[in-house]
């Protein structure tokens, strides 16, 4: 493909694409524009976006890459190596339990958006890519590439239920000794 054919090349495949992709993404940004403002927030709504973007993930492997024991393998080492890392290095220090009002208090951040929207193109680019080539989905170095890409996104959106998790088991033994 030469560089003159990328423009009808991309023109194309956005034609194609269907308007609920574009309805979607336009629900993804305003998700992830909200993270980006401090509030507070209970535990079942701190939780909701990585359960629902580990539940996306999963299904989006399962429909275009399989679920073979390969890919979830690579997924769930990813996913592992992923939280594990962005713990290490302090992401989600800010988030605080407030005991009056036994909500949490999330510092706003850019970090969800940019997740966001990195899985709305990983998704993007599996689904096209398999459109223009099914047999995409027969190759190790694809479906493997992508499950890693899957698992790391998703371990960077479990971070946040992750560090809640700590701080509601720090208060419940802190409440604990106090009795």
């Amino acid at each position: 493909m030469t560089t003159s054919m990328i423009p009808a090349f991309v023109s194309s495949l956005v034609s194609h694409t269907p308007g609920w992709v574009w309805l979607l993404l336009t629900g993804l940004c305003v998700l992830g524009f909200s993270q980006t403002r401090s509030r507070q927030l209970s535990l079942q709504r701190l939780c909701i976006l990585p359960l629902v973007m580990l539940g996306l993930s999963l299904s989006g492997m399962a429909s275009s890459l399989g679920l073979s024991s390969a890919v979830l393998f690579v997924w769930g080492s990813a996913l592992v190596i992923s939280a594990i890392g962005l713990l290490g290095i302090g992401v989600g220090r800010g988030i605080r339990y407030e005991k009056e009002s036994k909500l949490f208090r999330v510092p706003g951040s850019w970090l969800p958006l940019l997740l966001i929207l990195t899985m709305f193109v990983a998704k993007y680019s599996v689904s096209a890519g398999l459109a223009i080539l099914p047999a995409l989905a027969q190759q190790a170095a694809f479906t493997l590439s992508f499950s890693a890409i899957f698992g790391v996104l998703n371990g960077a959106f479990l971070v946040r239920a992750l560090v809640v998790l700590r701080l509601l088991k720090s208060e419940q033994s802190t409440l604990n000794l106090a009795v």
